[in-house]
């Protein structure tokens, strides 16, 4: 994906909008895309061009994911982004903890990176970037940024880097 995306799959609007938040307030400039449910993540990420997607070649460059996602379960996107040879690699961040110790041991047996807390903790979330090995970088004008966020105006704006 352009641009060091973020992909959010995340079906909780209050949640949704607290990640933005905290991603804006702590001067994020990477681009989120945001999936409501499970059966648009799955689609946009396997669907290719036709279903809205990324084409063939892009894949996500990290995952952050709702295990309770509706409409297609989270646990069930991990095991097809896994089973897949262009996403097998991609590092997917749990939001939330699992239900159950089961659900947990599933989930890090298929290779997620690390599981953020509720609610939402900026720190947490960079912590698992910069374990990925994801660093942060300044980047351009931060006035170039104003019209996105209002008339807020932060004295910098970092970029994780993939």
């Amino acid at each position: 994906m352009e641009d060091d995306v973020i992909f959010l799959v995340q079906d909780d609007t209050d949640d949704e909008a607290r990640i933005l938040h905290e991603m804006r307030k702590n001067h994020i400039a990477n681009r989120v895309l945001i999936a409501r449910d499970g059966l648009h993540a799955l689609r946009y990420i396997f669907g290719g061009r036709e279903a809205g997607g990324p084409p063939e070649h892009e894949v996500p460059r990290v995952v952050l994911l709702d295990l309770h996602v509706s409409k297609f379960g989270g646990m069930e996107l991990l095991r097809r982004l896994r089973g897949d040879r262009r996403t097998g690699d991609v590092p997917v961040i749990v939001l939330g903890e699992p239900e159950n110790e089961e659900e947990r041991a599933e989930a890090e047996s298929l290779g997620v990176h690390s599981f953020i807390h509720r609610p939402f903790r900026f720190w947490e979330f960079e912590e698992a970037m910069l374990q990925l090995g994801l660093d942060l970088r300044l980047i351009g004008d931060p006035l170039a940024h104003t019209a996105e966020v209002g008339a807020w105006a932060p004295r910098f704006w970092v970029r994780f880097r993939f």
